[in-house]
């Protein structure tokens, strides 16, 4: 099992790449259209989901329940998507989100930006000046949202197993050089430890929607770990009896064996004597 990541720039062939792929790996594509029907099944509505996908929010979209749902639930959908069979991520943070996966292949995608400005006039059929609007704002939006979700960096190359420039080459041509590294790098071991990893992914996914989404236990920044069916559960609580609740609502997950809590206690205190 593999999974393909591709993060790109605008006018830098990235869809055209990821089609291109699928058609000579037989990979499925996780793109935009892809996950918005798998979060629609969720309840989130289209207008949430234009609001924060791919998009920096602002300072106070940044904090909102709707951030953290809304990342909840995308890494819930690339997991259970991912977890079934060989896949292509566009976008949507799937390097971030997957990072921990050792099959794996993060490939950046870019261009000369006034190459990338040609492409996106015929794309927006449009003048160059309101191409270079729609290209800057996309990159503020898509490096944006990979900083604030995932803390990725996208300009960082270390982060990338593969770069590519579409200046050089075609869609075809940059489709073939991914799949023949993944036929290199990707081997048994790879795969096998890479299954293992996803199915920690998608439990651990499962945890947290039975304690957050299901049993409404108030948590901030809950993480659960999963390794098999052992859980370790992060986050903070203002009581123990809070926390307590957390860890039953986790053993209660089907595929759960041991639970161990990391959660710390918020002390509050107050300015008043």
């Amino acid at each position: 099992m593999a999974i393909i990541t591709i993060v790109r720039d605008l006018g830098s062939l990235g869809e055209e790449i990821a089609q291109e792929l699928a058609k000579i790996s037989g990979y499925k594509i996780l793109d935009r259209e892809y996950i918005e029907r798998r979060l629609a099944g969720y309840g989130f509505k289209p207008e949430l989901q234009e609001k924060l996908d791919e998009k920096k929010p602002g300072f106070w979209a940044s904090l909102s329940e709707d951030r953290a749902d809304y990342l909840h639930y995308l890494k819930t959908a690339l997991y259970e998507e991912a977890v079934e069979g060989d896949c292509i991520v566009v976008g949507r943070g799937g390097t971030a989100a997957f990072r921990s996966v050792p099959s794996r292949l993060a490939v950046r995608v870019t261009a000369p930006l006034e190459l990338r400005l040609r492409r996106a006039v015929d794309l927006c059929m449009c003048d160059e000046k309101h191409a270079r609007l729609v290209v800057e704002q996309s990159d503020h939006d898509r490096g944006g949202f990979n900083k604030i979700f995932f803390g990725l960096d996208w300009n960082d190359l270390s982060t990338f197993d593969l770069a590519l420039n579409t200046a050089r080459m075609d869609a075809s041509q940059a489709a073939a050089t991914i799949d023949q590294l993944r036929r290199h790098v990707v081997d048994a071991d790879r795969e096998a430890a890479g299954r293992k990893k996803l199915a920690d992914l998608v439990l651990g996914q499962r945890v947290a929607t039975s304690i957050v989404y299901q049993s409404k236990v108030r948590l901030q920044s809950l993480e659960a770990a999963a390794d098999g069916g052992s859980v370790v559960l992060y986050g903070l609580a203002n009581t123990q009896h809070t926390v307590e609740r957390a860890v039953a609502a986790a053993r209660a997950v089907p595929g759960v064996s041991e639970v161990k809590s990391e959660i710390q206690l918020a002390q509050e205190f107050s300015i008043y004597p």
